[in-house]
């Protein structure tokens, strides 16, 4: 089991490497860009050196500043370490922010018990409020940060802002105290910064089961009183103990690499400052330390921007400079409009977007059932970079202020029942060779034919493919697939998103498949099922079926050199298409031979008798063999709509079929690409 001596880590790396501390590398008070330092002030009026403080004034001129009082960390062991309180980092940020910031020396362990470092604390608060004019202090905007043991009274200092007292249990401790002259000033605060920060007391033990040794500082803090029998003295220290909606918004930074105080600290205060309804911020830093590794350019901009918003202003800009130089590497995406160079992919299947929003507050890329808050750069040009996506097509949205609309640098194509942005994250060239266009092949033509509907009394269209051969051969007949797209898509999904004439060109290329017509239509389920009121689920679709019968077949057979029987058609579709190319061929055998689903919607078929639906067409295996040559049931591994049980079930019954599964895709185009590639080699044989 691992021992950490909080206070004896600490101090001793604070007092061995004071130039750089616990907040990272620090630098010269001459060196820091400040307007001017007031330095060793004392604000008890009692001539202690542990009661003095530092004030910097920032370079930017301002009628009132406002101020953030920023704790150093010692686990409570030093009394004069307001020289090494993160000077460089956390100080420097707030100074190039415009923040007067105040940095306090406070008793130690040594010195005094608690609540002594709470009452120094308050005291430096009401302090620059009574001097507020003297030194252009903004008295109604005063907010705290701190590490390590700073970030504990931090921490207390937001989480009992307006408390004066508080009792927890039998224990009622004093707060506010009476140090100081200002005693009639408020020790309110707007905001507090926690890096890194013990906040349950109670419970230091946590994470990793870390053993905090017998002595903890947290003890000598208070008198040598134990937690087993104390336990409400250690929830007096505590910040967490004290929270309520009233307290003013507090940010959390914590690195998950801590080895002194554990990672679970700051993950346990987020979550209770959430609960409690106060506003909010909780940044695990990834391989950080206590301390090291933390203060990155981004963490310290999250910091500014958090205290930025808490008092209204205009927040600047996070610079991610990893973001930055994998898109200075990454290649633009295939899906893109011409000229644009985002959004781009990188080598490891990273989207990376960039859009043009000057004057938004909040732009968030939503992709793959996940959204990224994008950062501006200052000049309106909002940035984000994802998670590692899957191989294969996405539909994406932006959302500007929460307007959600396309990305104009992408092409859009129609899903999700919208014209929705699309990126392509690529597979190896061999395995996306069979839905790639070969400038080697010959390849065949789609059309997009407008027709009348006597079904519906209105103009509809499809998109038709034709095989190279077709113009070449004007007296061959040739059979027809009527492939569909699923809910929430369109007639343009297979042309567009499927990569059908691709897919289709290369089979016919290399004689896997015979030459075919291909007719997409709308499968009237282009909108989301629940869109339409009082629709049932029965009824989703099924209009489909008499328009297809009745007006596009027909259609078909009149405008093209088709083969007008039932061996010369198939129909199969992805999804709910899927389900309707099974409602409508297994109900008109005399009108098709070959049927597929592709993730269909046939997840009914999967429970219960397969011999009672469709007038128990499956219940006569030798008939349904005679009639439907080829039945194709695909579906990706990482989807589960009973494909797999439907397949067992006809196998049981004597039914011929066909299964294959795509590994390592789920409800996705991609899914759908190879389902299609298996599937036409199949048909017209």
């Amino acid at each position: 089991m691992k021992k950490f001596f909080l206070g004896a880590l600490l101090f001793s790396a604070l007092n061995a490497n004071a130039q750089f501390g616990f907040g990272g590398q620090q630098i010269k008070v001459e060196d820091m860009h400040c307007s001017q330092k007031i330095a060793d002030v004392n604000y008890a009026d009692d001539g202690q050196a542990f009661h003095t403080m530092d004030i910097y004034l920032p370079d930017t001129k301002a009628d009132k500043y406002p101020v953030v009082v920023h704790i150093y960390g010692s686990a409570w062991m030093s009394n004069n370490s307001k020289g090494a309180a993160d000077l460089g980092t956390i100080v420097t940020a707030l100074l190039k922010a415009g923040y007067a910031v105040v940095c306090p020396n406070h008793r130690s362990i040594q010195d005094a018990q608690w609540p002594a470092q709470s009452h120094d604390i308050k005291a430096v608060i009401r302090w620059i409020r009574g001097n507020a004019e003297k030194y252009h202090f903004d008295a109604q905007w005063i907010a705290t940060s701190g590490f390590s043991s700073g970030g504990h009274l931090s921490s207390f200092m937001g989480a009992t802002s307006g408390t004066m007292d508080g009792k927890i249990g039998k224990e009622t401790v004093d707060i506010e105290g009476k140090l100081g002259k200002y005693t009639d000033q408020s020790s309110k605060v707007f905001a507090s910064v926690d890096w890194s920060g013990p906040i349950d007391l109670l419970n230091m033990d946590c994470g990793e089961a870390m053993n905090m040794g017998d002595n903890p500082p947290e003890r000598a803090l208070l008198g040598g009183a134990s937690k087993k029998d104390n336990p409400d003295k250690y929830k007096t220290l505590s910040p967490i103990s004290f929270l309520d909606k009233n307290d003013p918004a507090i940010i959390v930074f914590h690195g998950t690499k801590d080895n002194v105080v554990p990672f679970c600290q700051g993950e346990e205060f987020a979550g209770e400052i959430k609960a409690a309804g106060i506003t909010t911020e909780f940044y695990p830093v990834e391989g950080g330390g206590h301390g090291f590794n933390m203060y990155t350019e981004e963490n310290l901009t999250r910091m500014v921007n958090f205290l930025n918003k808490a008092r209204g202003a205009k927040p600047i800009p996070v610079v991610d400079k990893a973001m930055l130089e994998a898109a200075a590497k990454a290649p633009s995406a295939s899906t893109n409009i011409p000229a644009s160079e985002f959004p781009k992919v990188t080598a490891d299947s990273r989207g990376i977007f960039k859009v043009k929003a000057p004057g938004a507050q909040s732009v968030v890329v939503d992709i793959c059932n996940k959204k990224y808050n994008m950062t501006d750069d200052g000049q309106g040009n909002w940035m984000a970079m994802t998670d590692p996506l899957v191989v294969g097509p996405h539909y994406y949205f932006i959302e500007v202020d929460g307007a959600r609309v396309s990305d104009p640098s992408s092409e859009s194509v129609y899903g999700c029942g919208l014209f929705a942005s699309q990126i392509e994250i690529p597979e190896s060239a061999e395995e996306a060779a069979y839905y790639t266009f070969n400038k080697d092949v010959l390849h065949g033509q789609v059309r997009m034919c407008q027709y009348w509907s006597s079904v519906e009394n209105r103009v509809r269209q499809c998109y038709v493919y034709t095989p190279a051969e077709y113009e070449k051969n004007p007296k061959k007949r040739y059979p027809v697939l009527y492939l569909q797209h699923g809910m929430a898509e369109n007639q343009t999904g297979w042309h567009r998103q499927g990569k059908m004439a691709d897919i289709l060109d290369n089979n016919i290329a290399q004689g896997k498949a015979t030459p075919m017509i291909v007719v997409m239509d709308n499968g009237n389920c282009d909108y989301g099922f629940g869109s339409k009121p009082g629709e049932s689920m029965a009824d989703f679709g099924t209009s489909f079926t008499k328009v297809l019968t009745d007006d596009i077949i027909p259609f078909i057979d009149q405008t093209f050199r088709t083969k007008a029987n039932r061996e010369g058609r198939a129909m199969a579709g992805l999804s709910w298409g899927g389900k309707q190319s099974f409602d409508i061929a297994l109900t008109n055998l005399d009108k098709f031979a070959h049927l597929g689903a592709f993730s269909g919607a046939i997840f009914s078929l999967a429970n219960g008798d397969i011999t009672k639906p469709y007038d128990g067409v499956f219940g006569n295996a030798a008939n349904v063999n005679k009639q439907l040559k080829t039945i194709f049931i695909g579906t990706g591994t990482e989807e589960n709509l009973g494909s797999k049980a439907v397949h067992e079930k006809l196998d049981a019954a004597g039914v011929k079929n066909v299964y294959y599964e795509s590994q390592g895709t789920a409800h996705e185009w991609l899914t759908w690409r190879r389902c299609l590639n298996q599937f036409v080699p199949l048909i017209f044989k």
